[in-house]
């Protein structure tokens, strides 16, 4: 039997279209209540991990410009 066929590739023309930058935006929300929900401790924590990840896809999507 041969090998299925990999579905067909969307063309890429934007950093919108990456499917890791739709999925982090699927899942912004949903994290961003959960963060709110944790003591203060915790979430001041998260504060600088978000900044870190904002400032890597800022640059990603500078590249894509």
């Amino acid at each position: 039997m041969g090998q299925a066929l990999a579905p067909p590739q969307k063309a890429i023309h934007s950093y919108e279209d990456i499917e890791a930058f739709q999925r982090a935006m699927t899942l912004l929300k949903p994290i961003h209540e959960l963060a709110l929900s944790l003591p203060d401790y915790e979430r001041f924590d998260l504060i600088h991990d978000y900044r870190i990840v904002g400032k890597q896809l800022t640059r990603l999507m500078e590249r894509w410009r």
